[in-house]
């Protein structure tokens, strides 16, 4: 009988468990307006045991009209982080200057206070809504500094995006759109045979460190490809050590520059030969 009594607490702490990890019910909404690059909307949804994601890359943001929309289903594992850093993060209206000034609109026959932001020409403007049972909360940022809440949640949202979708459109989209936000060197390995890694959106000083690093490491007895069919540029005081580089190490191709790409390369003075596809913008 004791025996028996333990196993029915024992079940009954488990469901109790198994209750209190029940998936979190929710919908973020993230609008992305970049200075130079398409705007775009992604909408997260954790609905039970799946999360729903749907980015909308707009073709003209002011009528909404849409060039690229894609949709995919994970599960609700796949949203975890995410739903993590949710809990708490603070909600804000604010800019990395602050909020200008505010408005009403009608939406619907309802009336909805607009935030003004204060922003620059060169960066990007992100606006969201998070919606949790019926209650809304809204948040809006301008290009937000290395080290801040936003600049983290980014970091949360693009890892979440890289590991959701594959479509290439997608994925050269999300890479210029993540240079608009405080990151490191854009570096990613695609194979190990061959060797590839893909080199994409621009390089300047401050990612100097980590791209000599990435070039010191390099094997020099292997082939290696870089892709840089996504590099927008880079500066002129790395020419050298990109020539040095290659003139040390004869097995590195570079794959599907753009036509810009090509003539930085030709500057540098990157033999043909080490250029395995020529690719347009």
């Amino acid at each position: 009988m004791k025996n028996f009594l333990i196993l029915i607490m024992f079940i009954f702490i488990v469901r109790t468990s198994l209750g209190q990890s029940k998936p979190i019910d929710y919908e973020l909404a993230i609008g992305f307006v970049p200075s130079f690059i398409s705007a775009s909307e992604l909408i997260i949804t954790a609905k039970g045991d799946s999360g729903f994601l749907n980015i909308r890359i707009y073709k003209n943001y002011k009528t909404k009209e849409t060039s690229i929309e894609c949709k995919t289903t994970i599960p609700s594992s796949g949203l975890m982080a995410l739903t993590n850093f949710l809990k708490t993060y603070k909600f804000q209206i604010k800019s990395s200057i602050d909020t200008v000034g505010c408005h009403k609109e009608f939406v619907h026959g309802d009336s909805v206070l607009v935030y003004d932001i204060n922003v620059g020409s060169d960066g990007i403007d992100v606006k969201g809504i998070f919606t949790q049972n019926s209650t809304m909360k809204k948040f809006a940022f301008w290009s937000p500094e290395n080290g801040t809440k936003n600049a983290d949640l980014m970091v949360v949202v693009f890892n979440l995006l890289d590991n959701a979708f594959t479509d290439q459109k997608l994925i050269n989209y999300f890479e210029r759109l993540e240079q608009y936000f405080p990151h490191k060197l854009g570096l990613k390995k695609l194979s190990d045979h061959p060797l590839t890694y893909k080199l994409f959106g621009d390089i300047s000083e401050r990612e100097e460190d980590e791209l000599n690093n990435f070039l010191e490491h390099l094997p020099t007895h292997r082939k290696i490809i870089i892709d840089l069919s996504n590099l927008s540029g880079m500066g002129t005081m790395f020419y050298d050590e990109f020539n040095q580089y290659c003139a040390n190490n004869r097995n590195i191709y570079w794959l599907n520059p753009s036509s810009r790409c090509l003539i930085v390369l030709s500057k540098i003075g990157i033999p043909n030969r080490q250029i395995i596809s020529k690719k347009g913008p």
